[in-house]
């Protein structure tokens, strides 16, 4: 299994790869919303993680519902203390911590 995961911070980044890990799932990382865009336009994922810290995060969530080969990619939401709910909800993600 596969998933991206949208995160500038490096203790997340550890956090997420080694519970991804656990479950035998590599990670790939991106660090900005257009790097993350065109990895999900060219691959499928079987997971999305977006870090609602990093700009375009909802915007990419949004993307990757709308393309088929991430229709069914579970997509996860990274929410700090300041994410509005709304922001999940409007991107559809199945998950948000």
């Amino acid at each position: 299994m596969h998933s991206l995961l949208l995160c500038n911070d490096d203790t997340v980044v550890k956090t997420v790869t080694r519970a991804f890990k656990d479950l035998d799932v590599h990670v790939e990382q991106c660090r900005d919303q257009k790097a993350a865009s065109n990895k999900i336009a060219s691959k499928k994922f079987d997971a999305i993680v977006a870090d609602d810290d990093v700009a375009g995060a909802d915007q990419l969530l949004e993307e990757a519902r709308a393309l088929p080969t991430c229709q069914k990619s579970v997509r996860i939401v990274l929410a700090g203390a300041a994410t509005i709910a709304g922001s999940a909800y409007l991107s559809q993600s199945q998950i948000v911590l």
